[in-house]
C-alpha cells in the first residue's frame, strides 16, 4: 500500500464522504462536509483526510448519507454530521460538526448506518435504532423519527428474531427465507 493507507484498520464510505479508523484509534475523514460529517469542527469540504476531533479510541466506523458514527473501545458510540431526523442519537435534531455521545447506549459490539438512521447491537444481541423512521426502518412499529435510541429494540423485531432462531419454528419459517440455491428468491 501507499503512504496514505498506512495504519488504516477500517474504512467506510457515505453519501459524499469517506472515513478511516487508524491503528492509533484516531479517525480521519474526507469529502463533502455540508453538515459536519467529517467531524473536524467545520463544514468545509476536504479533498484530503482530516482528523476527527476528540476520537482516539475508535475500533469501527460507519457512514450514512451525511452522518458518521464510531464504535469506541469502551463499547460506547459517538456520532457527528447531519441530524435532521435524530440520526446522531444525542436526543436532538441539531447538526454537529464534532462528535457527540449517543445517549443511553453501552456495551455495543456492532453498528450500521442507513442514509438517515443508525442501528447498533450490544453484547447480548439486542438491537437499538434511531433517526429517520418514515418507512418503519427503526423496527419500533411506528413511522415516527426518533432522536435517541429506541429501546433495546423493537419488541416485535426481537420477538421475531427469537422465533426465527427457535428450532421448533424454523421449519415454519423456512418458506420465508431467501434460498441462494433457488436463485436467491424467497421460497
Amino acid at each position: 500500500g501507499g503512504r496514505c493507507a498506512d495504519g488504516v484498520v477500517r474504512i467506510a464510505a457515505g453519501g459524499h464522504h469517506s472515513c478511516a479508523v487508524l491503528a492509533s484509534g484516531q479517525v480521519a475523514c474526507w469529502g463533502g462536509n455540508s453538515a459536519g460529517e467529517l467531524g473536524d469542527g467545520t463544514t468545509i469540504d476536504r479533498s484530503r483526510p482530516v482528523r476527527v476531533l476528540g476520537i482516539d479510541d475508535a475500533v469501527e466506523v460507519a457512514c450514512g448519507d451525511a452522518h458518521t458514527c464510531v464504535l469506541r473501545r469502551s463499547g460506547g458510540l459517538a456520532c457527528w454530521g447531519a441530524n435532521s431526523t435524530g440520526q446522531l442519537g444525542d436526543g436532538t435534531t441539531t447538526d454537529r460538526s464534532s462528535p457527540v455521545i449517543v445517549v443511553d447506549l453501552g456495551g455495543i459490539e456492532q453498528l450500521s448506518l442507513g442514509a438517515h438512521h443508525s442501528c447498533a447491537v450490544n453484547a447480548a444481541g439486542q438491537v437499538a435504532c434511531w433517526g429517520h423512521n418514515g418507512w418503519g426502518q427503526l423496527g419500533d412499529g411506528t413511522g415516527i423519527d426518533r432522536p435517541a435510541p429506541v429501546g433495546h429494540l423493537a419488541p416485535g423485531l426481537q420477538q421475531w428474531l427469537e422465533l426465527a432462531m427457535d428450532p421448533e419454528t424454523v421449519g415454519d419459517l423456512a418458506g420465508c427465507v431467501a434460498d441462494p440455491a433457488q436463485g436467491g428468491g424467497v421460497h
